[in-house]
């Protein structure tokens, strides 16, 4: 025989309509799916705020424990507001080599493949949830299955192996729910953007009916397709990556945003690891600058993950490793809070810290249970050091919780670190200071040193000084300060050898002056005093003075042609510079020299110069220079410190 020579045995596959007629929703549930995928529609449009939570287990395979799994759930949706909950219900599972292929294809787990009892048994669960008025999600790998199924689905995703699949993005294209594109496991997102543009446009191609008819099926194309970002070989839940996303979802105009995977790559295969990521998509959210749209949770009654056997543990998923429901109830009503706490004072700051080390110590020295309704904070730290959370956390009683502490007293590391920098701008925008040293609060340490004395606590107080000084390095360099008058002035060397930030230049006081008022720059650096002429800009009563520093000057006499002082016929000079320059000026100059008055800085000077056939010089610092002037004196006054000033309102 030649036909069919690697065929065993095929069996007939009860019809989409028998199983759909024995387990039928009624009309409430009909509605409810309908109202469901409208609300999903709405979140991943950008018309609802809430953010959407897809939480669940890894994988269904014991069917009473979904259900214990559902009534849990529910309860934790009743007292959320701002998250839309969505049961993960996922029946087939994509294989890398082999294994356990899902609650469909072997739903007896023993390689019986008893599939029509899995369809069964897939759809009167899904029925079942429903009824309980939980949306539910589901991956969609086989192009048969949702004609039993999808009917009682309210959200879909289309897995890493087959985003970059025609027959998924086809069979996508053609579902009632919004779908969700997976990245590659290399971490591609391009090719799942692609999926995403294919699947809102119409299709023909081969499929079933509900009788189970083969058929040729043509679709609308499905406009609540979207991205979800799962990571690969690196994590790409971190801003940078979805800030380049966004970019590109943006060219492409693609508006239903993007949902981030807290397992998977973006874990690491390190399942409580979904805890920090959970935390920092909530900060990227409160940033409200990217269209991130929800998280995907992989959770069960019992956390971790076991091997098929004869003796398994209840609630315990047999694929990749979930968090327990407890852990999944604090961290939803975590994400859910968004009553912020905002800080105003140092002092209210210390107190805040010294709160959360007293609960921390008491977890790592009594293993309490963890009480967070009380600790809950504007979460808006960078965990790119997640994986030392983990490792601090690995091996102690109650770990989920204490790595939510720890997320969370590492959590307010940037709103210290901002408040400290609010209290001594000047020092934390002075280059020439070490930023460590400057968030290191002595006075906190101490008192700490007194409470607790244990390497773990240290080492979490390290990292947050990490994270402090990270914050600030990338914040520092965007404050916007204003000056006067550009390069080659003596501002310009003040600012530029001493302070950190966006420097902005101005041409007048008064300009300058109006920046700081309308709040365009956040501080001005104006000359204040100089040793030789006294007070050259006065601080008024209503500004704040943050600091000063002394800068020296030395200026050289630069000229378009190689002579000496006595030759010159004009002289373009700064009117300060002239104020500080007025014996030299008498004793090197012609009484009948041109002395004209200018702001402009040396480059501006020799812009004038090379545009006179006299003899022309200006006065400008000794750290200007030109090709096309000649330096005629040098150093040519002594003693001459001006003083610059920080100054806000």
């Amino acid at each position: 025989m030649y036909k069919d020579t690697n065929i065993l045995d095929i069996k007939p596959i009860i019809a989409p309509i028998e199983v759909q007629s024995k387990y039928t929703p009624s009309n409430i549930d009909i509605d409810f799916v309908i109202k469901s995928r409208q609300e999903i529609f709405a979140i991943l449009n950008g018309e609802d705020s809430r953010m959407i939570v897809v939480v669940g287990p890894c994988s269904i395979h014991d069917y009473d424990a979904a259900i214990s799994y559902a009534k849990r759930l529910k309860h934790i949706q009743e007292s959320v507001k701002n998250l839309y909950l969505i049961m993960r219900v996922y029946f087939e599972k994509p294989r890398s080599r082999t294994g356990w292929k899902g609650f469909i294809y072997d739903p007896e787990m023993n390689n019986t493949n008893n599939i029509n009892k899995g369809l069964d048994l897939a759809r009167k669960l899904l029925l079942e949830i429903v009824q309980m008025g939980i949306p539910v999600g589901c991956e969609f790998l086989d192009l048969i299955t949702p004609q039993y199924l999808s009917d009682l689905v309210s959200w879909g995703a289309i897995g890493a192996r087959t985003s970059e699949s025609q027959t998924h993005r086809q069979l996508a294209s053609g579902l009632s729910m919004p779908i969700g594109f997976k990245n590659l496991t290399s971490g591609d997102c391009v090719k799942a953007i692609n999926g995403i543009i294919s699947a809102k446009e119409s299709h023909n191609f081969m499929s079933i009916d509900d009788h189970g008819r083969v058929s040729q099926v043509q679709t609308r194309g499905n406009n609540a397709a979207h991205l979800i970002l799962r990571g690969g070989e690196h994590p790409n839940y971190q801003e940078k990556y979805v800030a380049e996303i966004s970019k590109i979802l943006e060219k492409e105009g693609l508006d239903t945003g993007m949902i981030i995977d807290c397992s998977h790559g973006n874990s690491q295969s390190e399942y409580n690891r979904q805890i920090l990521v959970a935390l920092y998509v909530k900060r990227l959210r409160m940033l409200n600058k990217y269209p991130i749209r929800g998280i995907m949770l992989e959770s069960n009654i019992n956390k971790g993950k076991q091997q098929i056997s004869q003796e398994m543990l209840y609630g315990v998923s047999v694929t990749d490793g979930c968090i327990d429901i407890s852990t999944t109830a604090t961290l939803i009503k975590l994400l859910d809070n968004n009553n912020i706490t905002q800080t105003q004072t140092l002092g209210e700051n210390r107190k805040i810290i010294r709160d959360y080390d007293r609960t921390i110590y008491e977890i790592l020295q009594n293993q309490s249970p963890v009480n967070l309704k009380n600790h809950t904070i504007q979460v808006r730290s960078v965990f790119e050091r997640d994986a030392s959370i983990v490792n601090i956390c690995k091996g102690k009683p109650n770990e989920e919780e204490l790595m939510m502490m720890l997320s969370l007293r590492l959590s307010i590391s940037e709103r210290v670190a901002e408040i400290k920098f609010i209290n001594n701008p000047f020092a934390f925008l002075n280059k020439n200071n070490d930023l460590l040293n400057l968030v290191t609060d002595r006075e906190i340490e101490k008192e700490n040193f007194k409470l607790f004395n244990d390497p773990v606590f240290l080492k979490i107080m390290e990292l947050s000084k990490n994270i402090q000084v990270e914050y600030l390095e990338n914040f520092l360099p965007k404050v916007k300060i204003g000056y006067l008058f550009g390069r080659g002035t003596f501002s310009y060397e003040a600012i530029t050898n001493n302070f950190r930030g966006q420097h902005i230049v101005y041409q007048s006081i008064s300009e300058l002056r109006t920046a700081l008022e309308n709040g365009t720059i956040a501080f001005m650096f104006l000359p204040t005093y100089n040793s030789l002429i006294g007070e050259i800009f006065p601080i008024e009563s209503y500004w704040a003075k943050n600091g000063s520093v002394d800068h020296k000057i030395n200026l050289n006499l630069y000229s378009n042609k190689n002579t000496t002082p006595e030759y010159a016929e004009v002289l373009y000079i700064e009117p300060h510079i002239q104020k500080e320059t007025t014996h030299y000026i008498q004793n090197k100059f012609k009484t009948n020299v041109k002395i004209v008055e200018t702001n402009n800085s040396l480059e501006g000077c020799t812009e004038c110069i090379k545009n006179t056939s006299q003899t022309a010089m200006t006065i400008s610092s000794k750290h200007n220079s030109s090709n096309f002037l000649y330096i005629v004196d040098s150093e040519i006054v002594d003693h001459n410190i001006t003083t610059f000033s920080l100054i806000s309102l």
